[in-house]
């Protein structure tokens, strides 16, 4: 596939200036847009090959119900592109509540460049994260994007302890306020919105989600489930 050679390469220009990749592309076409949705797959697909890679090296390694989930990388792939395109849709319609809509496709088509990057980019901070605390501290931080994993382990509060675990929810801040930066640029890019429209096109989705996280996941994941020929005709004619 040509996107996936070309999807290293854009990423590290859309790295270099989110608000610059997405004007050079045409956001506004069908070509356009099938060529973002196909970066939206590949960019969770490898969030997703990447979170396999990392299980190997864990103590859950020989969890089946974790190893299952990794496994089914094609229904759960699908699941977050209809999770990504809910944010894109409550996103676009933010704005087109207040009047202020240059088109849906426009949306749709710099959400899904901007959520492929960013949550692969994001699923790597997240892994090395959890890497460099098992190895300063000996904190058994598990990531696994995009599930969840608990722990119950405590950190012992020393002060050696106490500037490592500062020091990586500094760079986790970073990568956060980095994300919200990319969403922006994508309402921004894409509508032109005044700034409290911006606002509100990037903490409404968000609060949402985050509300409504558990009912929308199970929902995304039953019709990745239940429409995987349909999902798999559509992907063909992408």
């Amino acid at each position: 596939m040509a996107e996936a050679l070309e999807f290293p390469k854009d990423l590290w220009r859309y790295l270099c200036g989110p608000a610059s990749f997405l004007r050079g592309q045409d956001l506004a076409s069908l070509a356009g847009l099938k060529k973002s949705l196909k970066y939206l797959g590949i960019g969770i697909s490898g969030t997703i090959a990447f979170s396999a890679v990392n299980l190997k090296f864990t103590s859950l390694a020989d969890d089946a119900a974790t190893r299952e989930a990794l496994t089914r990388k094609s229904p759960v792939t699908v699941a977050v592109v209809l999770g990504g395109l809910l944010f894109a849709l409550l996103a676009h319609a933010t704005i087109a509540v207040t009047g202020a809509s240059l088109g849906w496709r426009r949306s749709y088509a710099a959400f899904a460049f901007t959520l492929g990057f960013v949550w692969l980019i994001m699923a790597l901070v997240l892994i090395f994260g959890g890497w460099g605390l098992q190895l300063a501290i000996g904190y058994p931080a598990v990531a696994l994007p995009p599930f969840d994993v608990a722990t119950d382990a405590h950190i012992e509060r020393t002060t050696g302890n106490l500037l490592w675990v500062a020091f990586f929810v500094t760079v986790y801040l970073w990568a956060i306020g980095y994300a919200l930066y990319c969403y922006a640029c994508a309402v921004w890019v894409a509508q032109q919105p005044a700034k409290w429209r911006l606002g509100a096109a990037v903490i409404v989705p968000l609060a949402v989600l985050f509300v409504f996280q558990e009912p929308i996941a199970r929902f995304c994941l039953l019709i990745s489930d239940k429409l995987g020929p349909l999902v798999e005709w559509v992907e063909g004619l992408l």
